[in-house]
């Protein structure tokens, strides 16, 4: 494989246990977060996905679907065959639902999926929880909800470079799609919703992994989870977000480190490693996007989406 264009030899692809005869399942899912020019980047989404033949899963607070604009911009995304899923109901510090109650869990995941609904006009059954937080109770929530997906664990991941780093969950949660315990979500059990796992060997698979460490480790990345899929049947799934798609000219000051920084908070773990990320929106556009088109061109991947791919695992 050449690792800066993405392309590969014919000889490369194979049948994967996953089923799919043209490679490994893989998705690109983008999480929504408030931004000064969000709706522009919604818009510009849509065009620069089209360019590239793909179809993604976004991920939205449903807090945003008040902001003016927003609304008629995911209503034009899933008039593109792009699916909406839901991302928590506000996406702060109050919004963790590794923490909270069931009973309020039920509330915001109620009222979140009906701002939504109502909103797009269309049935919302795919999440993702804020920061990847989630519990068994959010799991037995969506599911009385009738969701039918959650792609929130990162399976092995080092809870301690992450804002839950207290969470030991993430090292014992299995590697492949699986239906969660009712009193546990990183252990498998007999809950109806599928638990899509995030792609992660120790540090995720997402956009923030290709702007510290590059396209070509990103690449080697790839390659060890293609690997996996084809010996395992297990999925890719790439997390990004709407504005790594858009070709923006912020570049934001570095980060000047305080001593509290290199402390444990609970909210964001050691803020330290905020550090290390690219400060030039431009330049994460540049790699996100090369590394997106390289998927939708690599032999070995099947691209899809999380609401298809589930589909799949129900037939």
């Amino acid at each position: 494989m050449d690792e800066c264009s993405g392309s590969v030899d014919d000889s490369e692809t194979t049948v994967g246990e996953s089923g799919s005869g043209s490679g490994v399942p893989t998705m690109v899912t983008l999480d929504v977060h408030p931004r000064d020019n969000l709706v522009g980047e919604l818009e510009n989404l849509g065009s620069a996905l089209e360019d590239m033949g793909l179809s993604i899963t976004l991920f939205v607070p449903a807090v945003l679907l008040a902001v003016p604009g927003v609304t008629r911009a995911l209503t034009d995304l899933r008039a593109a065959n792009h699916e909406i899923g839901c991302h928590g109901l506000t996406h702060d510090a109050e919004d963790s639902y590794a923490h909270l109650p069931e009973n309020e869990q039920r509330q915001r995941l109620t009222e979140a999926t009906r701002i939504i609904e109502d909103g797009i006009n269309a049935k919302v059954d795919l999440f993702r929880a804020p920061v990847f937080r989630l519990s068994a109770a959010t799991l037995r929530v969506l599911d009385e909800l009738g969701y039918r997906a959650d792609t929130s664990v990162p399976s092995t991941r080092l809870s301690i470079l992450s804002s839950d780093m207290w969470n030991l969950g993430y090292l014992r949660a299995p590697r492949r799609p699986y239906h969660p315990a009712a009193d546990n979500a990183f252990r498998t059990g007999t809950l109806p919703i599928w638990e899509v796992p995030v792609s992660c060997y120790a540090i995720p698979f997402t956009v923030s992994f290709l702007q510290v460490f590059g396209a070509r480790a990103m690449q080697r990345y790839l390659s060890a989870l293609v690997a996996e899929g084809r010996r395992t049947g297990k999925p890719v799934v790439y997390m990004a977000h709407p504005e790594d798609f858009f070709p923006s000219d912020v570049v934001h000051p570095r980060m000047k480190l305080r001593p509290r920084h290199f402390l444990p908070s609970k909210t964001h773990g050691f803020a330290v490693r905020y550090a290390f990320g690219e400060r030039d929106e431009r330049k994460i556009y540049d790699l996100n996007t090369g590394f997106v088109a390289g998927l939708t061109a690599d032999l070995r991947l099947a691209p899809t989406t999380l609401g298809d791919y589930v589909d799949s695992l129900n037939v």
